[in-house]
C-alpha cells in the first residue's frame, strides 16, 4: 500500500525561544509546543482535503474519511508524536474504483461517462457498464474480451454463452495520494503548515505567559 506524507516540526530557534520564555513554568514549553502541533495538524488536514478536492473529482467526505470499508482509500490522517514534539499529515490507499468519482453514470444509450479530474471533462467509456456484484459491491466494469456480436433485441442476457459475459474487469481511477505527492501540492501544503505552526505557537505562548503572576 503506497502512501504520501509530509512532516510538521519546529526548527531549533523556535524550540529555544519557547523554552527560554517558559523556563519559569514546569513543562510549560512542552505543553505549548504540543498544543501548537495539535492545532496545526487539524488546520493542515483541512487545508490538504480542500486542495485535493480542488484537484480530483471525489467528494470531500471520501477524500477526508475514505471509503466505508477503508479498502481503497484510508482518508487523510494525522499523527502526533508528543514525545518528539512533531506531527505528520498523510494518506494511504490503492487506486480508487471509478464508481466513487462524482458524476459517474450510465446513460440511456448504455455507455458510461466518468470524470477523474475536477477541471476535466466527462469521458465516454466504450463497452463499460455499471453493475452490482453478488458481494454487494457496485462498480464500473467492462468485459475483458469484446466480441463483435450482433445483439438481438429481447434476447435474454442469461441465455448468452459464458464467453460473451465473463470475465469482467473493474475500472479504476488514480490513487488519492498520487495527487498529494505532487511537488506543487506538497510545497503549498508545507508552506501553509509552517505558517499555521508559527501562528499557533505565538497564540499558545501568549496564553501560557498570561498565567504568570
Amino acid at each position: 500500500m503506497a502512501s504520501s506524507s509530509f512532516s510538521i516540526d519546529f526548527d531549533e530557534s523556535q524550540l529555544q525561544r519557547v523554552q527560554d520564555d517558559l523556563s519559569a513554568i514546569k513543562n510549560g514549553a512542552k505543553k505549548v509546543l504540543n498544543r501548537s502541533i495539535a492545532k496545526t495538524l487539524t488546520n493542515t488536514k483541512t487545508d490538504v482535503v480542500n486542495r485535493l478536492y480542488a484537484r480530483v473529482n471525489l467528494s470531500k467526505t471520501f477524500i477526508r474519511d475514505g471509503d466505508t470499508a477503508k479498502r481503497y482509500h484510508k482518508g487523510v490522517k494525522t499523527w502526533h508524536d508528543t514525545n518528539a514534539i512533531s506531527g505528520r499529515v498523510y494518506t494511504t490507499g490503492y487506486t480508487v474504483p471509478l464508481i466513487y468519482f462524482t458524476g459517474t453514470k450510465q446513460l440511456a444509450s448504455g455507455v458510461v461517462k466518468a470524470k477523474v479530474l475536477r477541471s476535466g471533462v466527462m469521458k465516454v467509456l466504450p463497452h463499460a457498464f455499471i453493475t452490482t456484484l453478488k458481494s454487494g459491491h457496485k462498480g464500473v466494469f467492462w468485459r475483458e474480451t469484446i466480441y463483435k456480436r450482433k445483439w438481438v433485441k429481447g434476447y435474454p442476457y442469461a441465455a448468452m454463452a459464458q464467453k460473451y459475459k465473463l470475465p469482467i474487469k473493474q475500472l479504476y481511477g488514480p490513487r488519492v495520494q498520487d495527487f498529494l505527492a505532487s511537488k506543487t501540492m506538497i510545497l503549498q501544503a508545507q508552506a501553509y503548515a509552517d505558517y499555521r505552526l508559527l501562528f499557533n505557537t505565538e497564540h499558545e505562548l501568549d496564553f501560557e505567559l498570561s498565567k504568570l503572576p
